[in-house]
């Protein structure tokens, strides 16, 4: 009898982390509908070094080297390079979703990245140095605002990273610009920018409190990866909307 239970002991012992890895693989699987409407991958521009005038959406990088999204830079020729970098690449969009998230998905970045889009700041993960901190390990998708994105022309993307050791860059897809299609089961979709204040006061539930000094964030995303890492405890969101008469 004893020697039964071991052995079925034993053989759920080898099925939980297979099971929980299954569970969580459906979790991840199912938890959005995300559909592509710009294919990014393949050859960017990429040069090693930090210069910020490189998210000027008018900077020549033509010069620059080509180099394979999603891959690491060690397999492009960069063995053993630590250090800052850029992407750069150029897209159309000639149907801009209107009254839907869209975002850029830029896989696994390794080790901390900041995302411009058209020479703003979109998103970022990880911090620089002197305050070092890796997302190695994070998916990147970032809120693309409607406002940012030019309609029946070019559009430009450049990626900031910074790498310490072993491998480098966006080493990890899916890459390139997706709608979630659960939204479109929305009456109206509150994605984008919120007001944001850590602490706890109900007041700040009140329509008519004065959130003019809040800082954005956005939404939906961490806000860890929103200049709040060490955070834990209270935080309050707010928007305000208009709903239409439908």
């Amino acid at each position: 009898m004893n020697h039964s239970v071991n052995k079925v002991s034993s053989i759920m012992k080898k099925l939980i982390p297979v099971l929980i890895m299954y569970l969580t693989f459906c979790h991840d699987l199912h938890a959005e509908d995300l559909r592509k409407i710009v294919d990014l991958s393949g050859y960017w521009n990429f040069s090693v070094g930090n210069d910020q005038q490189w998210v000027n959406p008018n900077f020549d990088d033509t010069k620059w080297d080509k180099i394979r999204v999603a891959d690491k830079w060690e397999n492009q020729g960069y063995n053993d390079y630590n250090g800052y970098a850029w992407y750069r690449k150029q897209f159309n969009m000639v149907d801009f979703p209107k009254n839907e998230p869209v975002y850029i998905v830029l896989g696994k970045i390794d080790d901390a990245d900041e995302v411009y889009l058209n020479g703003k700041l979109i998103g970022k993960m990880g911090e620089f140095p002197p305050n070092f901190k890796t997302a190695y390990d994070q998916r990147r998708r970032y809120l693309i605002p409607s406002e940012l994105i030019n309609i029946n022309g070019t559009n430009t993307v450049a990626v900031k990273v910074y790498d310490t050791y072993l491998d480098g860059g966006i080493v990890e897809g899916p890459v390139g610009i997706f709608v979630d299609e659960d939204n479109s089961y929305l009456d109206l979709a509150l994605a984008g920018k919120w007001k944001f204040r850590c602490g706890d006061n109900k007041e700040w539930a009140s329509p008519v409190y004065n959130d003019d000094s809040w800082p954005m964030i956005d939404v939906p995303d961490a806000w860890e990866n929103q200049g709040y890492p060490d955070y834990d405890g209270y935080a309050w969101y707010r928007k305000t909307f208009q709903l239409p008469s439908n």
